[in-house]
């Protein structure tokens, strides 16, 4: 009987030594993943703009994607310091923008059609962008039968610088012309009739 006594003591301070200990795992291992979590949004997220957080990994990617495209239209396969931050710069603008006026265009119903988008890069009026990039550097008049042969080209492909730059262009575009059609608005709204200015001018 006392040995038993002895086994049963015995087994019960284990039990409560256990259970302390699984307890103390449990609170320890709560703590350090909220410390985790706290430590990876400190590491990660570089802002929050609008109510949106930006990670630093999409703006980092958006660095990449612009510095890539830099190459392309210089012809360089590697970028000084100054260009970097010029670039970073760049994505930092442009991811703002995106952040605060996505709300925006939305709200407002503000879109680009796809009839739009093709209308402005072949139509008769292409924009400042395709006039820019596909214009005869001798005469400045825009060759369209280049302009047309390089985008089938680019259809055709599934991954190269070609298709990367013209992506890209497409992006700025579509992007630039939101912009413009969202400023129009605001210009619109700010319209003073005749009718307006004249009371104001009787009232001074």
């Amino acid at each position: 009987m006392a040995t038993l006594e002895k086994i049963r003591n015995r087994m019960g301070l284990l039990v409560a030594i256990f259970i302390g200990m699984a307890l103390l795992a449990f609170v320890i291992g709560d703590l350090l993943s909220q410390g985790k979590s706290m430590f990876s949004k400190g590491q990660y997220e570089i802002a929050e703009v609008a109510g949106k957080s930006i990670p630093y990994t999409e703006f980092d990617q958006r660095g990449n994607s612009f510095a890539e495209i830099n190459k392309i239209q210089t012809g360089q396969t590697s970028l000084d310091e100054s260009t970097i931050d010029n670039i970073r710069n760049v994505s930092w603008d442009y991811m703002i923008e995106e952040f605060i006026m996505s709300d925006e265009y939305e709200k407002l119903g503000i879109a680009i059609t796809g009839d739009e988008l093709m209308d402005m890069i072949q139509g008769e009026n292409p924009h400042p962008i395709i006039q820019q990039v596909f214009s005869d550097p001798q005469t400045g008049v825009l060759n369209k039968s280049f302009m047309f042969d390089f985008i089938q080209r680019t259809l055709q492909e599934e991954d190269s610088e070609r298709k990367t730059f013209w992506l890209y262009i497409e992006n700025e575009i579509y992007r630039q012309r939101r912009l413009a059609k969202y400023n129009n608005l605001i210009k619109k709204g700010l319209y003073v009739t005749s009718l307006q200015s004249n009371r104001k001018a009787a009232e001074s």
